[in-house]
């Protein structure tokens, strides 16, 4: 048998016979997933710890939440000790995750189901030990966060807030040698977590209605509706985008803005309008209007609850809902919209929703006053108005997309190489499109052996690994693969010299593309 393949299979042995001494300082926050595709409760932290830190149960540890300005807002204990079965000092991941991730039909299951809200759009996670439990703290910062860093380490960077991420994940990588949150930086990801089992994969998150596809220009503000508690849809998971909007249900929406989620009014006891006695389900909620004198009906006693609401009368029922009943509009001295002269009752109303930024008409220069108000155009009207959180950006496990833009996730060249730590934590890629290569630079000493891993999690038939030393000799040929196929690639090889050494992976064959996770380990004999 070849020395390098009798090295590895020594290595292999070794790395299954040895614990890892119990140091605490270990455990590490590696993925933060507070939302994606506009869906809040679809979050997950997947933590990871190396062989004998699994001892977790609700005397020792909890994970500790904090928003952007670092207050405290909730804490999740370990109801139990994940699996710690220390096969070939594999390092260990937890995947803590709401029941809507869970829920999902793509990515491994969660190893312990948390409360939806917990993690908060920007802010802080610690995994923080109790009093009769473990004296340490670590911390990982995220989103726009200005709160204290205590436990995240001095060189901490937040990323990017939740509105232009698929999920938050560290671009440094995982380290034994105490504090491994120092070099906490983010790096943008479609989320591919890796659950106790060692179940990975990437994360689809689907838009929240069948009928509204985030390339629909409305999808950002319909979001912005559910998740503020003001739709839950028209049933069946749909919204039923271009129905038009009623009296009645208009209604709901206005209170259900101005006031949030759980505002509930009064019971009815006594009939308001002529046409809409308390058996009817919207009674309180219209009443509720008629007592804030939001509106007085439709005239002679009735309120017309089926009738559709129109452009011009949206106008007055938004900007009355918002300002209260004293507000009155700045009068028209010039015509805004083609089809709303000064001379239209509405026109002052009309021009305030455009001088605020709330409506730009429904083409060139026209308003359409007359026109009924759809579901999609009411959901803008809303989000403005009462200004609802609005995703900006979409998450896929195809790509992360920000600014319209695929991001190319590691260099293509050794210059620009994504530096990775043997014996760290996996490293997420994509062969984004026919041609990418990613390149990773590593450090090796002479005589280390050097084992490579590249699992296939999507699209590619196999990552074809090539490994050079610094002057650009190849170090691997066809006897240092051990295996190729098509969940994934291993090889390895015997460092001849110290310095640094590169990998090029790419698709086999080379018009595939996809995901893979890629970890590197080295053992010196």
């Amino acid at each position: 048998m070849q020395k390098s393949k009798v090295l590895l299979l020594a290595a292999l042995a070794l790395a299954g016979a040895l614990p890892l001494a119990a140091t605490n300082h270990a455990v590490q926050i590696d993925e933060v997933m507070p939302g994606a595709f506009g869906r809040k409760d679809v979050q997950f932290i997947e933590m990871k710890f190396p062989c004998g830190q699994n001892n977790w149960a609700t005397d020792k540890v909890r994970l500790v939440f904090f928003n952007a300005a670092g207050i405290e807002t909730g804490s999740f204990q370990f109801p139990s000790n994940p699996l710690d079965d220390c096969v070939n000092f594999t390092n260990r991941s937890v995947l803590i995750g709401t029941q809507a991730y869970a829920d999902l039909t793509t990515g491994p299951d969660p190893d312990f189901i948390m409360p939806a809200g917990l993690l908060p759009e920007s802010g802080k996670v610690c995994w923080k030990g109790l009093p009769n439990g473990f004296s340490v703290t670590m911390c990982l910062t995220y989103g726009n966060f200005t709160g204290s860093k205590e436990g995240a380490g001095t060189t901490n960077v937040a990323g990017p807030p939740l509105t232009q991420v698929c999920s938050l994940r560290r671009n440094r990588n995982f380290s034994f040698l105490g504090e491994p949150n120092l070099n906490a930086d983010f790096d943008l990801l479609a989320p591919a977590p890796t659950n106790n089992a060692g179940v990975t994969g990437p994360v689809t998150v689907f838009a929240r209605f069948a009928d509204v596809p985030a390339v629909n220009p409305f999808f950002p503000f319909i979001e912005a509706m559910f998740n503020a508690g003001v739709t839950s849809g028209c049933g069946n998971g749909s919204y039923c985008p271009g129905s038009v909007v009623t009296r009645d249900q208009m209604a709901v929406f206005l209170l259900r803005s101005k006031l949030g989620s759980s505002f509930a009014p009064p019971a009815c006891t006594t009939q308001a309008f002529n046409d809409v006695p308390c058996s009817n389900p919207f009674a309180p909620w219209i009443n509720e209007l008629a007592a804030r004198f939001i509106t007085g009906g439709c005239g002679s006693g009735n309120y017309c609850p089926g009738n559709t609401v129109t452009r011009d009368q949206m106008a007055v029922f938004l900007l009355v809902s918002k300002e209260g009943t004293s507000f009155v509009p700045p009068a028209c001295t010039t015509q805004v919209f083609n089809d709303v002269p000064c001379s239209n009752p509405f026109a002052p109303w009309i021009n305030e929703l455009a001088a605020r930024g709330i409506s730009g008409g429904c083409s060139a220069g026209m308003f359409c006053p007359g026109n009924p108000v759809t579901r999609e155009q009411m959901s803008v009207f809303l989000s403005t108005t009462f200004s609802l959180p609005v995703p900006t950006a979409s998450c896929t496990s195809s790509a992360l997309v920000t600014g319209g833009e695929d991001v190319d996730d590691h260099g293509d060249t050794p210059e620009t190489a994504t530096v990775i730590f043997p014996g760290g934590d996996r490293i997420v890629g994509r062969i984004e499109e026919v041609g990418d290569v990613d390149f990773f630079a590593f450090e090796a000493e002479e005589g280390d052996t050097v084992l490579i891993d590249a699992q296939n999690l999507s699209g590619l038939v196999q990552p074809m690994l090539t490994v050079t030393d610094a002057a650009g000799g190849f170090v691997t040929d066809s006897s240092n693969v051990l295996s190729y196929g098509p969940s994934g690639s291993f090889a390895g090889f015997e460092a001849a010299s110290t310095g640094t050494f590169f990998l090029r992976l790419e698709s086999l064959p080379p018009g595939e593309t996809g995901a893979y996770d890629l970890t590197v380990s080295r053992f010196h004999s």
